[in-house]
């Protein structure tokens, strides 16, 4: 309370005016009675269970699933508008229906996925390949999210290291998590040798080959269509 009405005077003195809509109150592991709204002069900073910082999502719970929960929720208006945009548009070339894909929806849908040390990402997952069965339309043969996440987060952690002194919050967050369930997610990601992404997709294609092999006459015609099994420049 002392550094609010700190900061009341100061915006008083100033002649500045705080932003009500940011300003709110979050509590962790507290009591109903901390919820209570704070009042200030003329004003109130009411309480709220998550809140939006730089497009990320913050619980008061501490959860990383309610953090997710809440990013997929805030995504899911844009994938029906990307459902509305392949169906509109079914003969568009797939190179320009995946600049869309990737520009519009993917960017939102792994905002910050960075900070998801968790390996249950199933509900993130099952939405990203919804998306990719309406941009390939197929069910089968897609890779999942979990080798583009691993690929994201230990290059963010790699540089992280890097450049880091040792003394950021950030640096000592990371070493409290690394003694915690995070711990063997953190090392996994830092220490992941190569391109996660390419070894999914050769794992694929080996899949793909085998079953050709072995009489598959579907992996056979995707296979005469398709010998190399990649994407070609158009």
């Amino acid at each position: 309370m002392e550094k609010l009405r700190t900061l009341e005077s100061f915006c008083e003195q100033y002649g500045m005016l705080r932003n009500q809509k940011k300003t709110k109150l979050m509590v962790i592991n507290g009591q109903k009675e901390d919820r209570l709204p704070i009042e200030l002069t003329g004003s109130a900073i009411g309480h709220i269970t998550h809140y939006v910082y730089l497009g990320a999502y913050f619980t008061e719970d501490g959860k990383m699933a309610s953090m997710m929960k809440h990013q997929l929720e805030a995504c899911r208006k844009h994938v029906n508008k990307f459902a509305a945009f392949v169906q509109k548009n079914s003969n568009m070339p797939f190179a320009f229906k995946h600049k869309v894909l990737t520009a519009a929806l993917s960017a939102s849908m792994l905002y910050s996925c960075e900070s998801w040390l968790t390996d249950n990402t199933s509900g993130v997952n099952k939405l990203y390949m919804a998306t990719m069965t309406m941009l390939l339309s197929i069910e089968i043969g897609i890779p999942e999210l979990k080798s583009t996440l691993l690929k994201r987060q230990g290059a963010f952690l790699r540089k992280f290291r890097q450049k880091s002194a040792g003394d950021e919050p950030l640096a000592h967050a990371l070493n409290l998590v690394q003694r915690e369930g995070m711990g063997q997610r953190l090392t996994d990601a830092a220490e992941t040798d190569g391109d996660p992404e390419l070894a999914s997709l050769e794992s694929i294609r080996s899949q793909c080959r085998q079953k050709a092999a072995d009489g598959a006459t579907r992996y056979q015609t995707y296979l005469e269509m398709n010998p190399d099994l990649c994407v070609h420049s158009i």
